[in-house]
């Protein structure tokens, strides 16, 4: 015997069987990287299952809102006009939203500057889960008639709402089929007031352009004119569905999906033509109801002859996806 005590925890080797060992560093940069690679592909699916909840939660509210409109039309006869009350304010009571309807009505009874106006809140089914940030989320569609002429082009209102001369549409009326005649799509509103974020969402607002966009002489040319650098932007209305700015909850059949909408300046602070643009959050795609209630996803690429023949109620253009 040396005198030396070996421990009867290690063997030969130094080796200990009992005792805690702590990671290496190469140990604990490995383990790092393999968690950091398991993030990087489980939160792009994460991500993904959720915009694809926000998705069908969004269509499903298209889907009510088209079947509100298609009740109303059963139990009066006509669709809801446009006009003096925003069409999303008549079907109010037909999504489940009487008491919404109820306290704007009791604004527009009471005497003037008396009543209380509700432009902080919005009903459920009139926002998508993907742009919750804002609280309207849809429009009615407005057509893509134009009536070309020397001096002017006139934007004609042969889409599911805004008849001339203010006459409630039929069913009957619309002699395009309503399984071929969209009637509510996504429109994205501006959330801030004072327009701080003017810039962030190009989407949000409705550009500017010269006061000559009013007299190109066809669709094709609005729609080069709506493509050309604009003068300035607008922030488009907050609270569409309860009071004004009045025209923002409709959109029209020009521009593709979620291209930019304009509008012609005549002078500073007075605007007209405004070609609003079917938008949303969702990645290359808006959702569009059709006067049938029945919704589909539309892709920014569509064709725009099938998608200027989808806004129109009676073009009698053939319909393809």
């Amino acid at each position: 015997m040396n005198g030396k005590r070996v421990s009867p925890l290690r063997d030969e080797i130094g080796s200990c069987d009992g005792c805690l060992r702590g990671l290496t560093l190469v140990e604990a940069i490995v383990a790092i990287a393999v968690l950091s690679l398991l993030m990087a592909l489980i939160l792009p699916a994460i991500q993904a299952a959720r915009e694809s909840a926000r998705l069908a939660s969004c269509r499903s509210n298209l889907r009510q809102i088209g079947i509100a409109a298609g009740t109303y039309e059963s139990t009066w006869g006509t669709f809801p006009l446009d006009y003096p009350q925003p069409m999303f304010r008549a079907l109010l009571p037909y999504v489940e939203a009487r008491q919404f309807y109820d306290e704007i009505q009791a604004y527009y009874d009471a005497p003037m500057g008396t009543g209380v106006k509700p432009t902080t809140r919005s009903p459920d089914v009139y926002r998508c889960p993907s742009s919750r940030d804002s609280l309207h989320s849809y429009g009615v569609n407005s057509g893509a008639g134009v009536n070309s002429g020397d001096e002017y082009l006139e934007l004609i209102p042969n889409g599911f709402c805004c008849v001339p001369v203010r006459q409630a549409l039929r069913a009957s009326d619309i002699s395009d089929g309503l399984s071929n005649t969209a009637a509510f799509s996504e429109v994205l509103q501006g959330i801030d007031p004072n327009e701080s974020n003017k810039h962030e969402d190009p989407k949000r607002f409705s550009w500017g352009v010269s006061p000559q966009f009013s007299r190109p002489s066809s669709l094709a040319a609005v729609i080069q004119r709506c493509t050309e650098v604009p003068l300035q932007s607008e922030l488009r209305g907050r609270i569409v569905a309860f009071g004004p700015p009045y025209g923002f909850e409709r959109y029209l059949h020009f521009m593709p999906p979620n291209a930019r909408s304009c509008h012609e300046i005549i002078e500073e602070g007075w605007y007209t033509n405004f070609i609003t643009t079917a938008t949303s959050k969702h990645a290359g795609l808006v959702n569009v109801a059709f006067a049938d209630s029945h919704v589909r996803d539309i892709a920014n690429t569509i064709n725009l002859d099938v998608w200027h023949a989808v806004g129109t109620r009676n073009g009698n253009e053939k319909v393809e996806f």
